[in-house]
């Protein structure tokens, strides 16, 4: 490929685990389908990559990550100094049409390095809604102040879109929410041994609050013996839980898969998904099992759930998230079969917006391409 080939170059920090990624691999691969030239920057260049990245896209090392407490150290500076050095010279050798970033701190990279660059637009999406996200005060006044000079600003939540217009001009807003493989067929079963399947998916994090998951389970497990509870994905709070897990004797019903890039087969045996963080933007995975078919539940705080789940109709919503409350919904959606049920019926078809195709028109009328 051509260094004047490119449409889009994308910059992301990472290509590990997360919901960015996610949403990043399925635009690469569709918009190859539809031969838009993409190239994708990222910090630590292929290394260590959950999702699968076609082959003939041209993958750019970018700098490394860069540990919070250096930010304000010479070294830190230096090597901030010379990441925009080095993205800014990547841009103006390869020339896209559009520059694409995902997530805060890159955004901010691209904005400065981008600058005064001709015929580059540049384009970026936050994930999360900003009034909720935990990111350090010059993290925060940076999105203050740069943020207005992208040329389009879009963001996966009505929530995030509403947060964003306090100080960023409202035609440049657009919403992108994120999309979805709806699966061709869901098959209900119990697993072989006739437990019912809990599952979660996604970092093992505070703010999921996955240790309230954890012990809100071990109560469950007094009242209830044939359930299972499975952890997707990996973070700083694994060795925590498996000390819990140890300690209470739960390694047969409690297991820790870490990252996976097949995701669809935990949702297929799944007979409830849990997500009950303390916010998030518009969530992949709860997309993910609900176009499964999988009977949800949801903490009242992810704000951007209002726009997906009706309490009782589509999934079931938590509004107080201590470890007794989110027992006692657990216990209470395992034994109303007849809910469940319609619950699962419902959650697919209220998430067809969220289909591959619909979203992808959505990002096209965004970037004009």
């Amino acid at each position: 490929m051509n260094n004047n080939d490119i449409d889009i170059l994308i910059v992301l920090s990472h290509m590990g685990s997360g919901g960015a990624q996610r949403v990043v691999t399925k635009l690469i691969s569709e918009w190859k389908k539809n031969r838009i030239k993409v190239a994708l920057l990222i910090g630590n260049g292929i290394i260590d990559p959950v999702y699968e990245i076609p082959s003939d896209i041209v993958v750019i090392e970018h700098t490394r990550h860069i540990a919070k407490k250096s930010y304000f150290k010479i070294s830190g500076i230096y090597t901030i100094l010379s990441s925009l050095f080095k993205l800014r010279s990547a841009i103006k050798y390869y020339k896209p049409r559009i520059v694409l970033s995902f997530i805060c701190p890159s955004n901010l990279k691209t904005i400065i390095a981008a600058s005064f660059i001709d015929n580059v637009k540049i384009v970026i999406s936050e994930r999360n809604n900003p009034d909720r996200q935990d990111f350090p005060f010059y993290i925060k006044q940076g999105r203050k102040l740069l943020y207005k000079f992208a040329d389009v600003i879009t963001a996966n939540s009505p929530g995030a879109i509403k947060s964003l217009k306090k100080y960023v001009p409202e035609n440049k807003l657009k919403y992108v929410p994120n999309p979805v493989c709806m699966p061709v067929s869901r098959n209900f079963h119990l697993n072989d041994k006739g437990n019912f399947n809990i599952l979660y998916v996604g970092r093992l994090v505070q703010q999921k609050r996955v240790k309230e998951l954890l012990q809100a389970f071990i109560l469950l497990k007094k009242k209830l013996n044939n359930v299972t509870l499975t952890f997707v994905g990996d973070g700083p709070q694994r060795s925590e839980l498996q000390i819990i897990v140890n300690d209470n004797s739960l390694n047969e019903f409690v297991k820790f898969v870490g990252h996976v890039s097949d995701v669809d087969k935990y949702y297929t045996s799944a007979d409830l998904f849990a997500l009950i963080s303390k916010y998030e933007g518009m969530p992949n995975v709860l997309l993910e099992a609900m176009s499964h078919g999988v009977c949800c539940v949801v903490s009242s705080e992810v704000n951007e759930t209002a726009e997906l789940i009706a309490d009782y109709e589509n999934g079931f919503i938590i509004k107080d998230c201590s470890v007794e409350k989110i027992s006692e919904k657990l216990y209470e959606v395992i034994i109303n079969k007849k809910i469940r049920d319609k619950i699962v019926r419902n959650a697919r078809e209220s998430i067809k917006n969220h289909s591959i195709e619909n979203v992808l028109k959505q990002w096209s009328d965004a970037l004009e391409i």
